[in-house]
């Protein structure tokens, strides 16, 4: 089918281009509308109010204007208050235009909210949390507001949905729910259920308040998977080793990693068979390069089972080791320690060999006799040492601190196996 228009006659001619004009106008309109409404809604683009109210009244029924205007309205209402009946007004009327955005139902509840109009703040943030339940700067919003009004069933509630997808809120909810509860300890478990990430939080949070009892039990619950995966329970174990509560923080690394406090070993890994998960070392051996030796695992040579550490002396004078090999320990009070390894030296040259210590942090606690380099077979190390009269965190190291101004070379392979650390 063709459709045809014919324009020999003038006034079609006429009626047809004014026709055109009107269409073009229309749509001119409408871009530039559009292009207006885009550009106020443009958080990067400031506006005065004036120029707000310019464009409310060219555009009435546009929601981001209405919204627009109602912020300013309502950021001019504190110098000036007779602004905030306005800006109420411009956030209703920009919720009645776009009814299902929770955002202007949320500035419509913060309006209310400075006017005092309690009951109303709480029915519009209930409005907006059913639009978007699971919003957490809007849940933040409506569980301070219940807890505000001491409703602090509520606020936990929206507290927890606030954190759920927000692990960086959680320490602030936490502080804000030990102020609002008067530092009660169990209103914090009332926050976090089950869920790993917030409860290792809370051990973080409780540790750094003193509550250092109550952070522990939270931490031990948390299952040993989670809390390997996790650098809030590295910090948390470091913490307490800082705080000299290490006994505590040997126990609950061991849970962790998969040791058995139960030998009576005071060390760990003490025949090197076994590795701590990777960041999770910190009662593990600690291992650092040394401009004096290669220093390193070998399968080749061992005491008992598989491996034991090697030290591959370079040949320079005035070798020194401090404490580029060590594992940190724990020493309770006036105990009576033993502490012994088995050593092997092969083509050693030196003034004087290796030593085994136990060093506190005021300095060392107790040597063992040196490595001999006149033994072909494994010499038995042994250090005994009363423990100081505070329970204290140590670490056994493997030294060699030169005596005189001019050392000579020190030449030859040592290998280390079978550390133990046992009460007497």
């Amino acid at each position: 089918m063709t459709l045809t228009i014919r324009l020999n006659n003038l006034f079609i001619r006429i009626g047809w281009a004014v026709l055109g004009s009107i269409i073009c106008l229309i749509f001119a309109n409408a871009i530039f509308s559009h292009f207006l409404v885009r550009n106020i809604a443009d958080r990067r683009i400031a506006f005065t109010p004036v120029a707000l109210n310019a464009a409310a009244k060219r555009l009435p029924y546009s929601s981001r204007i209405q919204f627009r205007l109602a912020e300013a309205e309502l950021e001019a209402a504190a110098s000036e208050p007779d602004k905030l009946d306005k800006a109420q007004e411009h956030a209703l009327r920009s919720a009645s235009l776009s009814p299902w955005n929770y955002k202007h139902w949320q500035l419509v509840a913060l309006a209310k909210d400075v006017d005092g109009k309690v009951d109303e703040v709480a029915r519009m943030l209930q409005v907006a949390t059913r639009l978007a339940p699971n919003n957490s700067d809007l849940n933040w919003r409506l569980a301070n507001f219940w807890l505000r009004q001491g409703n602090q069933l509520e606020a936990m509630k929206a507290f927890r949905l606030a954190t759920r997808n927000r692990a960086d809120l959680l320490a602030e909810a936490f502080d804000i729910v030990w102020q609002a509860s008067g530092h009660d300890v169990s209103a914090l478990d009332e926050l976090v259920n089950e869920e790993t990430t917030a409860k290792l939080t809370q051990a973080q949070f409780l540790a750094e308040q003193g509550q250092v009892e109550a952070s522990i039990n939270v931490f031990r619950n948390i299952d040993a998977q989670a809390k390997l995966r996790s650098q809030t329970a590295q910090t948390f174990i470091s913490a307490l080793i800082q705080a000299n509560r290490g006994q505590e923080a040997r126990e609950l690394w061991l849970a962790v990693v998969g040791g058995d406090a139960s030998n009576g070993n005071g060390i760990w890994n003490g025949g090197f068979e076994q590795s701590a998960p990777k960041d999770f070392g910190h009662f593990d051996w600690a291992l650092k390069a040394s401009n004096f030796a290669r220093i390193g695992f070998d399968r080749s040579v061992a005491h008992s089972g598989t491996k034991s550490l090697k030290l591959f002396f370079a040949g320079r004078p005035d070798t020194k080791l401090e404490n580029e090999i060590q594992q940190l320990v724990v020493l309770k009070a006036h105990t009576h320690y033993r502490l012994e390894c088995y050593a092997l030296a092969k083509n050693l040259t030196t003034s004087e060999g290796p030593r085994i210590a136990l060093v506190g942090q005021k300095g060392v606690l107790a040597v063992s006799e040196v490595v001999s380099a006149d033994s072909s077979s494994w010499q038995h190390l042994i250090v005994d040492l009363v423990a100081p009269p505070e329970s204290v965190i140590a670490y056994i190291a493997i030294t060699r601190i030169p005596k005189a101004d001019y050392d000579g070379p020190t030449k030859g392979i040592v290998w280390f196996d079978d550390f133990k650390l046992t009460e007497q």
